[in-house]
């Protein structure tokens, strides 16, 4: 008897030497996370999962989804999930392995029909500095407990600087809208900025404009197209009286221009078609918060709604079509590339603040007001 309990205790003793006596791993999860709980089309959401084990550097994930997909590496504990094309909940599921102990754990993901939204509550910025910026700031406002953009335009060679956010989207194509807030807040000019110095002094006035940069269609039908749509406007008026369009009768004055840039592959030429307006929603006070929309519908009409108030609805846009190309009409597509505000740049104490807030996009047709 004492014999076989010697045996017995030596096997025991081996299978512990080799491991085969050690308890499996803990893991306890509680659930995968994400950054909000709305997103919008072909959005990149940060999701991760927090994992409380005995044996963390063991520990391999794998991240799944029903619709969309992931951007980086499988076997992190966070990830990168892009948001489908098409509006609905969507799953996204994450499996933790610590040495053979699996655990799961799945979250439902709300996208919206909406291309693109923002209140710039988390960084980084969807939109970027752009040419002649010098700063670009988020801004929390504790009492609606979101962010918007506070941008100043300080630039001694340039006469324009923006805010954009490009798309990088190649199937980004028209119908398209986007409206945002947009108040001037501080030093906004009253008359034209002078930039440079002499003799290389360059004048410009005091507008805000907001455009849209188009790619060219990749199949290259055409050798006109429009490669940029622009509204532009006076919000403080102008010193010496405003512009007339002669194109008008009597010449009437305009305090906001909406135009397409034509540009033309054979010729080498650049070319403008304009529609003008004139109305007192175009006119900004000091910190007044007003929202202008741009769209064009799936039949190329042009809007452009200020304060949700209609200024222009142009079938421009058609006409051209129609006529383009030595009158043989467009082919190509119009592909969207960058979302761009603009405004005149200024130095020193002179430099103007400028806010901008709760932009928003689609691509379904919608014309926003």
């Amino acid at each position: 008897m004492k014999l076989w309990k010697k045996y017995i205790a030596i096997i025991c003793l081996t299978a512990a030497a080799a491991g085969c006596g050690d308890e499996d791993p803990t893991v306890e999860i509680d659930s995968v996370s994400a950054w909000g709980n709305e997103f919008y089309l072909r959005e990149k959401v940060k999701v991760w999962m927090a994992v409380k084990t005995n044996d963390l550097p063991a520990a391999r994930y794998t991240w799944t989804c029903q619709g969309g997909a992931f951007t980086q590496p499988q076997s992190l504990d966070e990830n990168t999930w892009q948001a489908p094309r098409e509006p609905g909940v969507y799953t996204v599921t994450c499996t933790v392995d610590v040495d053979g102990v699996k655990k799961t754990r799945s979250r439902q993901m709300n996208v919206l029909p909406i291309y693109y939204f923002d209140h710039f509550e988390k960084l980084p910025l969807s939109f970027a500095v752009g040419s002649g910026t010098s700063t670009v700031t988020q801004v929390i406002d504790a009492t609606a407990k979101n962010g918007y953009l506070e941008t100043r335009p300080n630039g001694s060679s340039t006469t324009r600087a923006w805010i954009q956010r490009a798309f990088a989207d190649q199937e980004l194509k028209v119908p398209f809208s986007t409206k945002a807030t947009i108040a001037w807040t501080s030093n906004f000019p009253t008359g034209v900025i002078n930039t440079g110095s002499a003799p290389n002094v360059v004048t410009t006035q005091n507008t805000m404009y907001y455009e849209w940069v188009l790619a060219r269609d990749p199949d290259k039908q055409d050798n006109e197209y429009v490669d940029a749509v622009q509204f532009e406007w006076y919000p403080r008026g102008r010193s010496g009286g405003l512009p007339t369009d002669t194109g008008l009768p009597g010449g009437t004055q305009y305090n906001g221009v909406l135009r397409i840039r034509v540009r033309n592959i054979a010729t080498g030429s650049v070319t403008f078609v304009s529609t003008y307006v004139n109305n007192t929603a175009l006119a900004f006070n000091q910190n007044q918060l007003k929202t202008v929309a741009l769209s064009i519908d799936a039949s190329y009409r042009m809007f452009v709604h200020v304060a949700g108030t209609e200024l222009i609805n142009t079938g421009m846009l058609q006409t051209w079509r129609t006529a383009s190309n030595g009158g043989a009409g467009s082919k190509d597509d119009m592909y969207v590339d960058t979302w761009r505000f603009a405004f005149a740049s200024n130095t020193g104490s002179n430099v103007s603040v400028l806010r901008y807030d709760d932009p928003i996009a689609y691509h379904d047709g919608t014309v926003l007001k």
